[in-house]
């Protein structure tokens, strides 16, 4: 987080806030916003100025009018304390206020807090209503801790509101005040007035809906037990399934195999692994209405452990590689950096990861991106020595050396035993152009979100090997991991693997045990067709060339502004 001695000074700081200013939880309220002035330092958010323009909303919509009650009921219990109430819609945008006073009104009218003006963070930077949804949790943002400047004169405490049966994302409620007026009070108050909303919510919903929401409700909090509501039109999940991000059609099929008219135990298949589902029968009278499936006790396909089945690709692609090298090819394995090039091919010569000097016979490494490197002694290494030979990044070399090069590894006088070449490039054409003069046979390395197998494994693997004691992770904190991008490959997940065994009381690791980026999931929860993913990257990439600079992405999309912005909202397209 960039900011300034003074500025930091003042987070959180009591002689600015006032005595009434410890919020509780402190130190998880700090993580959130240090975490949200990063977003906002990477989405190019200033700090000195605040301008807005009014976006279109519908002032008639039902989310509006079922919270207008519960918005004027809470509007005359906080008016006498000086605190103001809005309502933002899934958007961040403001489509209802409630001054304390006119002074007030006239306050935050000149910081824009009106219907019609947007604080997500891409626009505002860290504020109670944009972070709150960014992060899909309650947030406390005091004074200083605004990203803005001008926003220093406020706290704010801001609370997501769901839809109780979808937990789709419809808004968020925010009390805020002048800093001298804020109270711990606030943020329990904007809890009870989201529990009422969503209360209402599910008063207007059907007969069958506000049954199966109860039952839902009825349902013991047992940590890391995914348990899911079903029928043919509804899916409602807890924590622990929601990350599981399962597709509802996949549930309901699991509950019309269990003949459900009875409890049963059936498998519900889950990417490489298999949970063990209880099915529930709902009922209204005689009629089967829905079911309550709960998820327990991991076993593996096949019965096998899961460590096993998830390591078989990689084994599968060393022995294939094992194989090239004892019929005299010299196999070329290409990828993205970080994916394990390398340690494959050590695993294929057979040395458990050893990197000895030539003169002992064993291995001799030649990285072309040193620029201490000596090509002439590669060479030699090649014709004389008795060892094997590991030629890394060879896309760095000029496509004349790489030619002369293959010519020795063609000779007959060629003395190494095994040669293996990587390649730091995931483009067949261009693989083509450095193996052919090569003569090498290309092998694609996959990126490590393409195996999600590996994945577990290893996550499985280093949380049983924790230094504190064996630690387990949940089934959908694995899920999670399965299915993050990681961009930088073996290199990130050893990151964040080593981050979570390393944290102190821990002994089960859940979803929001991980870095905030694997929790914080898309406001609607929806996946990306193929489609809306092409047109995700090409938003990513264009605002990478310009230096994030909407204007001009935008421009060169020929799309406005305003597209744009709902776009990267809907998106959650980051600075990469």
């Amino acid at each position: 987080m960039t900011c300034t001695t003074e500025r930091t000074q003042r987070i959180g700081c009591p002689s600015v806030l006032g005595k009434d200013s410890v919020v509780t939880s402190e130190a998880s309220m700090r993580e959130q916003i240090a975490e949200s002035w990063k977003r906002s330092a990477g989405y190019r958010v200033r700090r000195d100025s605040l301008e807005l323009r009014p976006v279109e909303y519908d002032p008639e919509a039902r989310f509006l009018r079922l919270a207008a009650p519960v918005l004027e009921s809470l509007s005359e219990q906080v008016a006498d304390a000086g605190i103001s109430v809005t309502l933002a819609d899934r958007d961040s945008t403001i489509v209802w206020r409630h001054s304390a006073d006119r002074r007030s009104g006239s306050v935050l009218d000149n910081h824009f807090v009106a219907p019609g003006f947007n604080f997500n963070e891409d626009q505002v930077g860290t504020n109670g209503m944009g972070t709150a949804l960014a992060t899909e949790r309650p947030a406390v943002v005091l004074a200083g801790e605004h990203f803005k400047d001008s926003l220093d004169v406020f706290c704010c405490a801001s609370a997501p509101i769901r839809h109780p049966l979808t937990r789709h994302a419809l808004g968020v409620l925010n009390l805020m005040c002048r800093a001298d007026d804020y109270s711990k009070l606030m943020l329990p108050m904007v809890l009870r007035g989201v529990t009422d909303l969503e209360r209402r919510i599910v008063d207007d919903s059907s007969a069958h809906e506000r049954i199966l929401f109860d039952r839902f409700l009825a349902e013991p909090r047992r940590r890391a037990t995914p348990i899911f509501v079903v029928n043919d039109a509804l899916f409602i999940a807890n924590d622990e399934g929601g990350a599981l991000d399962l597709d509802h059609r996949m549930v309901l099929d699991t509950v019309r195999a269990a003949h459900a008219q009875s409890v049963a135990t059936v498998a519900l298949p889950i990417g490489s692994v298999v949970m063990d589902a209880t099915v529930v029968p709902i009922e209204n009278g005689d009629l089967l209405i829905g079911a309550i499936v709960r998820l327990h006790r991991r076993t593996a396909h096949g019965g096998g452990s899961p460590r096993a089945s998830a390591s078989e690709t990689d084994e599968d692609l060393s022995t294939s590689v094992r194989r090239k090298l004892d019929s005299g090819e010299t196999p070329l394995l290409y990828g993205e950096a970080g994916t394990g090039k390398s340690t494959l091919l050590r695993q294929a010569f057979g040395l458990g990861g050893r990197c000895d000097p030539p003169e002992s016979g064993d291995l001799y490494v030649h990285d072309c991106l040193d620029p201490l490197s000596d090509i002439d002694e590669l060479i030699a290494a090649v014709q004389r020595g008795a060892g094997d030979v590991l030629i890394t990044h060879v896309d760095a070399l000029p496509s004349q050396v790489c030619s002369y090069l293959g010519t020795i590894l063609r000779t007959p006088a060629r003395q190494a035993r095994f040669v293996g070449v990587t390649a730091t490039c995931d483009n067949a054409r261009s693989v083509e152009k450095i193996a052919t003069p090569l003569a090498a046979r290309a092998v694609r390395v996959a990126p490590v979100r393409e195996r999600p197998g590996v994945i577990e494994a290893l996550a499985t693997s280093r949380a049983a090997q924790a230094p504190a004691g064996p630690r387990t992770l949940t089934p959908a904190a694995l899920q999670r991991l399965r299915t993050h991008s990681w961009p930088g490959n073996f290199r990130e997940l050893d990151a964040v693997l080593s981050s979570l065994v390393t944290q102190g009381g821990l002994s089960t690791i859940s979803v929001h045990d991980l870095p905030e980026l694997f929790w914080r999931a898309d406001v609607t929860r929806e996946r990306l067709t193929p489609i809306e993913l092409g047109e995700a990257q090409v938003i990513q990439s264009t605002l990478a060339a310009v230096d994030w600079n909407k204007s001009a992405a935008a421009s060169r999309l020929q799309m406005s502004r305003t597209s744009l912005y709902k776009k990267i909202r809907r998106y959650r397209i980051v600075p990469s």
